[in-house]
């Protein structure tokens, strides 16, 4: 970003900015962490489940 832009920021919204400049980065980062946790839970339970009806059905 260029200073410039910051300067306008934070001209018009003061020392807001800060906190809710951190918050929508936190935001954000959750979501990622939410998006793969449930990536990874999911491709994880769906070969535990493969190997569960193998095991069912054997014996």
């Amino acid at each position: 970003m260029d200073i410039a832009v910051v300067d306008v920021l934070f001209d018009a919204f003061g020392p807001f900015l800060l906190p809710a400049a951190l918050f929508a980065a936190g935001v954000v980062g959750y979501g990622i962490l939410l998006l793969t946790g449930r990536l990874l839970t999911s491709e994880t339970a769906d070969a535990g489940d493969d190997t569960a009806d193998a095991d069912r059905h054997q014996g």
